[in-house]
């Protein structure tokens, strides 16, 4: 008996359940023929958008511009025409990983929350675009025909290669559209808003960062490092982005760094009359000069002298905590030590084969 009377509730509720069900479900389907889907959008939360389109339906607008590079530039861009371009692969798009580290020193500098607005984000697989469209509104898929691009990309391997000549490849083309631009890699930390110092010297064509300065910002003996450059849209900088493009072809196991040390001392880099100035490693900094700078100085700091991404993310993971503390804490009577800690897993990472 007092199983049938069990038997007989758990019915009436799942009746009442599937009823009410029926009717949340009715309720949605007529709120969204009812109203035009621009205006839903603009009243559901990310996640519920997420849940119900089963993608982030605030991307469709952008989707369609995937491959609209100026569309990109023009949304991204500051009133001078200039923007700020990283770029990215599915392997530092994971979450948690690269493009969050880059994404959030921008959000914890000093004057940078305001610069995010400008960040382009070029990507180089379907991974990294899908990610990048949840992430950040201005995205840009960068297609190179037969070549993957999604895994991590060892140090000077030919997809690695074929990578960074896309991307330099990439740059002309915002060169031709007009755009001024920061090109910063995404291991980089940003701590200071660094266009005060690179629109300080108007005489500067390109301006580029250095493993290692020399004292002398004009002088071609520095060694360059591409991973971060400041350059103005005019035709030398275009002429030369074409010619570092062309020459290439001196070696086939070359990137863009090892290409442009060669060629900076050539008649023909000369005879474009491009004014290239050379950063202080005090303010534009990296891990292979970090002794060289500290958190007083530091605007950017690059991940440099490091193979291998879990050695970067670490060492710059524990440099971008110490610089959250330092923030908080360095007016205090004791202070924090402003120097950097010591980058050990990219150290190791150098004496591996």
């Amino acid at each position: 008996m007092d199983m049938d009377v069990g038997e007989k509730y758990c019915s009436k509720l799942r009746i009442r359940f599937g009823t009410a069900t029926f009717c949340v479900a009715l309720l949605i389907s007529s709120y969204f023929i009812a109203f035009p889907r621009n205006l839903h959008m603009s009243f559901l939360s990310s996640n519920l958008r997420l849940l119900i389109f089963g993608m982030n339906a605030d991307k469709d607008e952008r989707f369609k511009h995937e491959n609209d590079l100026e569309y990109v530039l023009n949304k991204a861009a500051m009133p001078d025409n200039t923007v700020i371009i990283t770029t990215l692969n599915a392997a530092w798009a994971e979450n948690n990983t690269m493009i969050d580290i880059f994404l959030e020193s921008l959000q914890h500098g000093q004057e940078t929350q305001t610069l995010l607005k400008h960040v382009v984000i070029a990507c180089v697989d379907e991974k990294a675009y899908a990610r990048c469209l949840i992430i950040h509104p201005h995205c840009i898929r960068v297609k190179t025909k037969g070549v993957d691009f999604s895994g991590e990309q060892a140090l000077l391997s030919q997809d690695y290669i074929k990578m960074i000549w896309r991307r330099i490849q990439f740059l002309t083309r915002v060169l031709e559209l007009n755009y001024n631009f920061i090109f910063t890699d995404a291991d980089i930390l940003w701590f200071r808003d660094p266009f005060p110092i690179l629109r300080h010297d108007s005489r500067a064509d390109m301006q580029i960062a250095c493993d290692h300065f020399n004292g002398r910002p004009w002088d071609v003996k520095n060694s360059p490092n591409a991973g971060f450059a400041f350059v103005r849209a005019n035709k030398k900088t275009l002429k030369f982005y074409r010619y570092w493009y062309e020459e290439r072809r001196i070696s086939a196991k070359m990137a863009d760094q090892e290409v442009f040390n060669v060629i900076k001392h050539e008649d023909t880099f000369r005879n474009i009359g491009m004014n290239l100035r050379f950063l202080d490693t005090h303010h534009i900094g990296g891990f292979c000069s970090i002794k060289y700078t500290d958190m007083t100085k530091a605007y950017t700091l690059h991940a440099n002298c490091c193979k291998g991404l879990n050695a970067k993310l670490h060492d710059l993971r524990e440099i971008l905590d110490l610089w959250k503390r330092w923030q908080k804490h360095h007016t205090d009577e004791e202070g924090i030590d402003p120097h950097f800690t010591e980058t050990r897993s990219c150290q190791k990472s150098m004496h591996r084969n």
